[in-house]
């Protein structure tokens, strides 16, 4: 669904990051309507990488909270394989969930499993991994 073709070509700048860990906040408190929010406003933030925007673009898009997961796990493979190309990336912690549908790793901008595949029902589900072991799974 998502071409990820371009995703050596941009850094993530640390606003996007925060951008995107406010989504994955949303996310993980259920809250859809924040997540809607965050999206819209991180697509828009995003601007000059194109790839960033259009994936925030399709989490805000999505139909329902579910459909919103999985497409935020589209996203956070954008935003894992750029994040690892970058000589000097900004600190975030990476995590990884074998309960989630579709892509199961995330990124996050503070220590400490905050899962937005599983929300309220399961917050704390999964462990840490290495930002390198995230991007050899978002690679195509």
């Amino acid at each position: 669904m998502l071409l990820l073709v371009s995703l050596a070509l941009a850094d993530v700048s640390p606003d996007a990051l925060s951008g995107y860990d406010r989504l994955r906040a949303a996310l993980v408190v259920d809250d859809d309507a924040g997540a809607v929010t965050a999206a819209t406003a991180l697509g828009a933030l995003a601007g000059v990488d194109s790839v960033i925007a259009d994936a925030s673009r399709a989490v805000a898009g999505a139909q329902g909270i579910a459909a919103r997961r999985q497409a935020f796990g589209e996203l956070s493979k954008v935003v894992i394989a750029q994040l690892s190309t970058q000589t000097n990336p900004p600190k975030s912690f990476a995590y990884h969930c074998p309960m989630a549908t579709g892509f199961q790793y995330w990124v996050q901008a503070s220590m400490g499993i905050q899962n937005p595949y599983m929300g309220q029902s399961m917050p704390a589900c999964g462990s840490e991994v290495s930002l390198k072991k995230a991007a050899k799974a978002a690679a195509p």
